[in-house]
């Protein structure tokens, strides 16, 4: 079920290039503020809610991200919404290496509030300059996030391209299933 904090995915086998100080089990994620942040059509906003789903992208996302084996200096968060993954990466990287671009300022608020420390560009993820933001951190970029459906091609090409330019290191995401095929 979707609230169990078992491994729903039998085929699943995890790898031994996940440490152990990174924690990837599935917990439950947090609950909505009451009548604060209800996803917007608009945005094509679909919030994470599965803890198995948020388990996993953790997993895949260190896997990716630290195959080089060089420290992970700076994480980019897109659109992080209601703060599911933001808050298991909170627990593995903290505030010094997790950074949020967000378009929405009801989830801004939201994740100001619950980590004072946590620094969220309020942006629209197409508008970033990628290359730009990399040159800022003195290093490519590692990429994290939940896309909605209806700008997921565009996210991908300008992280392809920020890619070709040596500013995005990796990108762990996920999509609906439709654009993925």
């Amino acid at each position: 079920g979707e609230w169990e904090g078992e491994e729903d995915d039998p085929s699943f086998v995890s790898t031994s290039t996940v440490t152990s100080t990174i924690d990837t089990s599935s917990t439950a994620t947090p609950q909505l503020p009451a009548g604060k942040l209800k996803p917007k059509q608009s945005l094509g906003q679909n919030f994470l809610k599965d803890p198995n789903t948020v388990a996993k992208m953790i997993r895949a996302f260190h896997q990716d991200a630290t195959r080089d084996g060089k420290p992970l200096n700076t994480i980019i968060e897109l659109g992080p919404g209601a703060g599911a993954l933001t808050d298991r990466l909170m627990e593995n990287y903290g505030s010094d290496v997790l950074q949020c671009i967000e378009i929405d300022p009801r989830a801004v608020e939201i994740l100001n509030d619950r980590y004072p420390d946590l620094l969220v560009y309020h942006e629209d993820v197409l508008q970033v300059n990628y290359p730009e933001l990399a040159k800022q951190q003195g290093h490519p970029l590692v990429v994290i996030g939940n896309l909605p459906y209806y700008i997921t091609s565009q996210i991908l090409f300008a992280l392809a391209d920020a890619s070709h330019s040596g500013a995005v290191q990796s990108a762990t995401v996920t999509m609906q299933w439709e654009v993925a095929q």
